[in-house]
């Protein structure tokens, strides 16, 4: 997994130095890039030895409203296209397939889920803050109508 983190931090720090950026911008720059876990508070802290990954929670919550104000229009737009469109997509692809619908909301809200065609799935994981937005929420909309549309 360090590979996996460490690899767009990299890039990031790379692109930062070749825009001209001072050493200590292009280590936030390559930190901020995902969500940083080294950011936590003295609270943070102390919270983190009672409940589980709380300092990662509220990060991503952090990055997420960061990144929204930072940039509304672009964040709105990069959320759409990556989360929204890929679960309405798997969504017509699965809504008739009883495998799918015996799965829990719990499963098909964490993962956006790929037919194998033996009645298995490849789990592709959603983001935590935003797959709820703009994931979860649409898909469960259309399961509504869908589950509505068949009693007329």
């Amino acid at each position: 997994m360090n590979v996996v983190e460490a690899a767009p931090r990299l890039a990031e720090f790379k692109r930062s130095q070749r825009v001209g950026n001072s050493l200590q911008k292009a280590l936030y720059d390559a930190n901020e890039i995902t969500v940083n876990f080294k950011r936590r508070g003295a609270l943070s802290k102390e919270l983190d030895k009672i409940f589980p990954y709380w300092n990662a929670a509220i990060q991503g919550l952090d990055k997420s409203a960061r990144t929204f104000k930072d940039n509304p229009a672009a964040a709105l737009t990069k959320s759409f296209m990556a989360i929204t469109i890929p679960t309405l997509v798997m969504y017509a692809f699965n809504y008739n397939d009883p495998n799918y619908q015996k799965l829990n909301n719990r499963t098909k809200d964490n993962f956006i889920l790929i037919p194998k065609g033996d009645g298995t799935f490849f789990k592709v994981a959603k983001p935590q803050e935003l797959g709820t937005i703009f994931s979860d929420i649409p898909e469960r909309l259309l399961r509504k109508f869908h589950q509505d549309d068949r009693r007329i």
